[in-house]
């Protein structure tokens, strides 16, 4: 596979995953999310920006 096809479907990959993720901790409260799920949300941000 060529390289920049690869870089093509990884990254599709990644925004399908992110989106997601994102998706399902953003239909719980704040105060509902553990620990984890929180830093999660944080890197997730942290990644997409």
């Amino acid at each position: 596979m060529p390289d920049w096809l690869d870089v093509v479907v990884r990254s599709i990959i990644f925004v399908v995953v992110l989106f997601l993720m994102t998706k399902m901790l953003g239909k719980r409260q704040l105060a509902e999310l553990s620990f984890f799920e929180y830093i999660a949300g944080i890197t997730i941000g942290g990644i997409t920006s």
